[in-house]
């Protein structure tokens, strides 16, 4: 019957989005297990930030205090900072690049795996929706885009897909933006 097929689809919808907030919460975990690793790895105080790591651009080491600052600009120190507020649109396809070469101000068209550009994304009347890095891996090219412009900037370029053949999606829970500043050896 109707209503025994809408409970089936509530009940699946309950499903999917109690599956999507655990998996959210896995990344979140992953997420902070790497901060504390980047600590380890820089060997910076522990800061009270760990908390509001979610809520926006945190600094690791060098926010608040002069002296770790002045270690890192002198080049005794790396400090890496959180940008995990920034957006990440992820954009594949074949025709990926020269349709990203045509929405934007730069030269996307030739960019190679492992290389990156930074670009103007623009409304048809040339005002500027977002300042972004793109960043060309095998599969895709990764837009770093400004905290809250993601939703915006992806539906500009779905709007603008027609044949070509390029998926946008918002990839910011995928992926973390951090800025190393000074050298760190990672291994």
């Amino acid at each position: 019957t109707l209503e025994q097929l809408k409970e089936r689809i509530r009940l699946q919808q309950e499903a999917a989005k109690r599956a999507m907030m655990e998996e959210q919460q896995k990344r979140s975990i992953r997420f902070l297990d790497a901060i504390n690793r980047l600590r380890e790895i820089q060997k910076a105080p522990k800061h009270d930030t760990v908390d509001k790591v979610k809520s926006g651009a945190t600094t690791l080491a060098g926010d608040k205090n002069d002296a770790e600052l002045r270690h890192v600009l002198e080049g005794e120190r790396a400090a890496i900072i959180d940008h995990s507020n920034y957006g990440i649109i992820e954009v594949t396809g074949r025709d990926r690049l020269d349709f990203l070469h045509g929405m934007s101000t730069n030269d996307i068209a030739a960019l190679q795996p492992g290389a990156y550009v930074q670009t103007v994304f623009t409304t048809r009347t040339g005002r500027m929706i977002d300042s972004t890095v793109a960043i060309a891996t095998e599969e895709s090219v990764l837009l770093i885009v400004s905290p809250g412009n993601a939703a915006t900037l992806s539906e500009m370029l779905d709007k603008y897909i027609l044949a070509s053949n390029v998926r946008v999606r918002d990839a910011s829970y995928d992926y973390a933006v951090f800025r190393v500043l000074g050298s760190v050896d990672l291994r």
